[in-house]
């Protein structure tokens, strides 16, 4: 009987973007807008990039692989410090939320973040912009999640919750992009 053996043990964990609507978490960034199911975990694939009159044609088509791939872009992304994220652009009608993830199996390790083969959401951070029914619709999909949603303070003034939102990851300082997971 084969058993399957993780790439990796430990999961990485690191911080993300979505877009918020229609009930759900999207990757904003994703060249195919997907839905990170509730509340399971993410399985990464390899998206072709959506063709568009104001971007450069596509690349050729790679042959099938399993996400992430060192030669490819595909895999769920997560940065290893928060200000890493830069502007989150979303579509009209839905919300930024920021977050801290963790992935697992596949992990190809960069400078400033990773690509995973599996992720999950471990925590959301409400942000000042929010309206109140924004507000109250991602506290739903905190609960959906079993995570915590906690006010998000990039500077820690005021809050109570400063210590756990700010900068940090388990296990110290990012691996070094020579080291494998």
């Amino acid at each position: 009987m084969a058993v399957d053996v993780p790439d990796g043990i430990a999961p990485v964990e690191g911080y993300r973007a979505w877009a918020v609507g229609l009930g759900r978490l999207w990757s904003p960034a994703a060249p195919v807008k997907e839905a990170w199911p509730l509340p399971g975990p993410l399985r990464a694939r390899c998206l072709p990039r959506a063709e568009s009159p104001l971007l450069p044609p596509p690349p050729p088509a790679r042959p099938p692989h399993e996400a992430p791939h060192p030669g490819c872009g595909c895999g769920i992304y997560g940065m290893w410090e928060p200000w890493g994220l830069g502007a989150v652009e979303v579509p009209p009608m839905f919300a930024p939320v920021l977050g801290r993830v963790e992935g697992w199996g596949r992990v190809v390790v960069g400078r400033r973040g990773w690509r995973a083969a599996f992720a999950r959401p471990v925590e959301l951070y409400a942000l000042p912009s929010w309206g109140e029914a924004t507000a109250r619709h991602i506290e739903r999909l905190a609960r959906g999640w079993g995570i915590p949603l906690r006010r998000w303070d990039a500077h820690g003034e005021g809050n109570e919750d400063a210590a756990e939102i700010r900068p940090g990851r388990r296990g110290g300082a990012p691996p070094t992009p020579s080291s494998s997971r």
